[in-house]
C-alpha cells in the first residue's frame, strides 16, 4: 500500500459535486490512501490554503483546539447520515 497519497485524487474528492452520502461511500471504498491523522490534517490544510491563495487570502495554520472541534462536528454529522 502506498503511504504517500495522490494529491490530485485528494483534490478530486474534496472538490467533487457528489452528494455527501455518496462522497462518504467513495472515501470509505478508497483503501489506497493510508494516512495518519496528522498527515491528513496537514494535507487538508495545504489544499485549503491553495484555494485561499487563489482568492488572495492569507493561509491558515493548524490549531489543535479547532481540529478537535471539527472532529466532534464531523462525528455528529456522520451519525446523521447513518
Amino acid at each position: 500500500m502506498n503511504s504517500t497519497p495522490n494529491k490530485t485524487k485528494i483534490h478530486e474528492i474534496l472538490t467533487s459535486t457528489q452528494s455527501k452520502s455518496s462522497l462518504l461511500d467513495e472515501i470509505n471504498e478508497k483503501n489506497d490512501i493510508d494516512l495518519s491523522l496528522e498527515e491528513f490534517q496537514r494535507q487538508a490544510l495545504e489544499e485549503h490554503n491553495l484555494m485561499r491563495a487563489m482568492h488572495s487570502k492569507p493561509p491558515f495554520n493548524l490549531n489543535e483546539s479547532l481540529n478537535i472541534y471539527a472532529q466532534v462536528k464531523s462525528n455528529l454529522f456522520y451519525c446523521f447520515l447513518h
